[in-house]
């Protein structure tokens, strides 16, 4: 029977957690018990804020649904909320991956009272005091209520049940609150409730949490290592492991063969996370490029060693000589800060490695426990054939004996025996269908049956078998999802050309309509009539260009209308020089050059060598090891915010430029690169910077056409 985990955590919470229980083959149970709305009228004031305090991820929610503010630095109570931080636009987050307490002596370290206050984005209850552990810091903090967390009344029906037939057989608590909580509703269903959780172990947050959770019968309370989301996997993995029943030795063996089953479509985004791995070639001179640095490390070390405790020792206390004694605290802070935001980062990346390898090895349990249903399957063909084998020789023995007999009253009559009784006549053919049903059920079995198999080559033929199918099926499921990602991103190009064709149609449409009102007038002169053309032919030759199409037609045309006009020669000039040359063949799209920078950024650092490569020369030997490291891992930069002026900074800023669709900005980051990676994208360059050149001739010839038909009688008096 597969065991039953309880949730306690609000829908939008729970959903991770969910879906980690039902990758390791968990029931899962949903029963909210709190229900988190929003407060409508919370006013947000950030005057004077220096950073913002979450302490819970509906925190982060209900901020960012009242506020754009994304500049601030954040600080969070723990990796989850962090996280959710990081989801929502904030780039500078830190998480003090613990309780209250640990999130105040966090803030304490990295601010300074005198900078200004602390916004903290509360709910209507609060745990523990974060206000006086600030205050007597010295910190100014500003409590706002931004959501409100309201009380389950009584457990649902579902729950209830269960819990009285002891169906739950885990429960997962999250805080002091919610244990709370859970204890009074289960007393309130009743004394068949409170038996029944006596078959369920609780999984606690937190010691305040399992303390909170004591006033319950349980079958045993465990609590977590850590306040994070990995440790309650680690958690469940160790309570589902006791709660498994002990199985047969050949039950252990079927389990181990079947080990090899292929990782299911659960771990699809732990997969994709992995990527950009280099291929096993590289992989293998990578390791062992390593493990030859790490033997010449480690025998080097007498010589380092002095050296490295000497900074260690010094780190905290030597700061650069300068007259300026407050330059001097800010630099030291300034360093402390980015080596912790380094470690939180670390931490936040192992966290993350930790959840997926949970994910991985659930999935494969789950494969596992699937390929001994098909073993069972297996089985019970053979105890079908087995069974249909005795009827068979049953049968082929009545025919013999038909046979005999009808053979005996033909020699014996003189005159022609009468006819068969139509359900013997029928016989044969039953007989027939009967051992074809036989034939392709052993077929199914064991497609290679010999003269005189033994158990085990019957085994393993079924075993190869299934193990192909599997095989099959995992080239399938490859070839699907590569399709997929295909698919996505022809839909992401789709998408944005319906926009840019929607933002074309609608000036098409008031083209339209301005056309149409000339129609409709007396023609005063052949001058409007010719303006509205060159407005219409403009229109054409700009939905032609940011379609990507060839627009040598509708280029002439232009041309054409306006090749008389003085007024309009130097912007026609203007259009020739940038779009003359590109006309037979078109330009790129703008989408499409957005889409070809991340394939531009990757081959950028790979010719550079990754980004630590550049080392300035005339540095220690420490350095110089960093800078050969380098060369060996590639080194993707994430920040988005990054100023300097050196390869990494400029590809991290061009590849946030792309993602947020700005082209301008991502030509402008790419400009400055130097060396080989400035060869590499100098292609690219030229494209995009005639698409802009382009875009921004259109706009001055549509004003031009758009101020002809304006300034004509007609229309200006109308």
């Amino acid at each position: 029977m597969a065991l039953t985990a309880l949730i306690t955590r609000p829908d939008d919470d729970a959903e991770p957690l969910a879906a980690a229980l039902i990758a390791r083959g968990i029931t899962v149970v949903r029963e909210p018990l709190l229900a988190v709305k929003p407060v409508a009228d919370a006013v947000v004031d950030l005057e004077g804020v220096q950073a913002l305090l979450f302490t819970s991820a509906n925190g982060v929610r209900a901020f960012a649904n009242l506020s754009q503010r994304r500049d601030l630095p954040v600080f969070a109570v723990g990796d989850n909320t962090a996280r959710t931080a990081r989801a929502t636009g904030f780039d500078n987050v830190e998480s003090a991956a613990g309780a209250v307490d640990d999130l105040a002596r966090l803030v304490a370290r990295r601010l300074d009272p005198k900078r200004g206050a602390l916004f903290h984005a509360a709910g209507s209850a609060v745990a523990g005091d974060l206000a006086g552990l600030l205050s007597e810091k010295g910190f100014e903090l500003r409590r706002v209520m931004l959501y409100s967390a309201d009380q389950a009344a009584a457990l649902t029906d579902d729950a209830r049940t269960r819990l009285e037939h002891g169906e739950i057989g885990l429960v997962l608590l999250f805080s002091p609150r919610t244990a709370e909580t859970f204890v009074t509703l289960v007393r309130g269903a009743g004394d068949a409730a409170v038996q029944g959780i006596g078959q369920a172990t609780a999984l606690c947050l937190s010691p305040a949490v399992e303390k909170a959770a004591q006033g319950l019968p349980w079958r045993s309370l465990l609590t977590a290592e850590k306040a994070d989301l990995p440790s309650m996997l680690r958690l469940v993995d160790q309570a589902a492991e006791a709660a498994r029943p002990v199985v047969s030795s050949a039950a252990t063996r079927d389990t181990a063969n079947a080990g090899d089953t292929p990782a299911p479509a659960d771990i699809e985004a732990a997969l994709k996370r992995m990527a950009r791995r280099p291929p096993p070639a590289r992989r293998f001179a990578l390791v062992a490029g390593l493990l030859i640095l790490v033997v010449a490390v480690v025998a080097s070390r007498p010589l380092w060693q002095p050296f490295i405790d000497r900074l260690t020792t010094t780190s905290e206390t030597v700061v650069p000589a300068s007259t300026d004694s407050a330059g001097t605290g800010t630099t030291s802070t300034a360093a402390g800060a980015s080596n912790d935001t380094s470690l939180a980062a670390v931490k936040a990346e192992a966290a993350q490695l930790e959840s997926d390898l949970a994910l991985m090895q659930a999935a494969m349990e789950r494969a596992a426990t699937e390929r001994q249903a098909q073993w069972e399957r297996i089985g019970a063909l053979e105890k079908q054939m087995g069974d249909l084998s005795p009827k068979l020789d049953a049968l082929v023995k009545a025919q013999a004996e038909l046979q005999d007999k009808m053979g005996q009253q033909t020699s014996g009559a003189a005159t022609a025996a009468p006819a068969l009784p139509e359900d013997i006549a029928a016989l044969p053919g039953e007989i027939a269908d009967l051992r074809a049903k036989l034939e392709s059920l052993a077929a199914a079995a064991a497609p290679a049956p010999a003269p005189a198999p033994s158990e085990g080559s019957a085994d393993n033929a079924a075993l190869s078998n299934l193990q192909t199918s599997l095989d099959r099926l995992s080239n399938e499921n490859a070839s699907l999802k590569a399709a997929l990602d295909q698919a996505t991103q022809r839909l992401s190009a789709l998408d944005q050309l319906q926009q840019e064709n929607a933002a074309l149609k609608a000036t098409l449409d008031q083209t339209a309509q301005r056309l149409t009102a000339l129609e409709a007038r007396p023609v005063a002169a052949t001058g409007e009539a010719k303006n509205a053309a060159l407005l219409l032919a403009t229109a054409q030759l700009k939905s032609a260009i940011a379609a990507g199409r060839p627009f040598n037609a509708e280029l002439q045309a232009v041309d054409g209308l306006a090749a008389d006009d003085d007024g309009l020669a130097d912007v026609l000039t203007k259009a020739h020089l940038t779009l003359g040359n590109f006309a037979p063949q078109g330009l790129p799209t703008a989408s499409t050059l957005l889409q070809q920078v991340p394939g531009l950024v990757d081959a950028a650092l790979e010719t550079s060598g990754g980004a630590l490569a550049e080392t300035p020369s005339g540095k220690g030997w420490l350095d110089r090891l960093l800078s050969g490291l380098s060369k060996l891992v590639k080194v993707r930069p994430s920040d988005g915010t990054a100023t300097g002026d050196n390869n990494s900074d400029r590809l991290a800023r061009a590849e946030n430029a792309a993602a947020a669709g700005d082209l301008a900005a991502t030509k402008a980051a790419l400009d400055g690169l130097t060396g080989p990676a400035a060869d590499g994208v100098k292609s690219w360059r030229e494209n995009a910077a005639a698409r802009l050149a382009a875009d921004s001739t259109l706009d001055g010839l549509e004003q031009a056409a758009l101020a002809r038909v304006a300034a004509s009688p007609s229309t200006g008096g109308g």
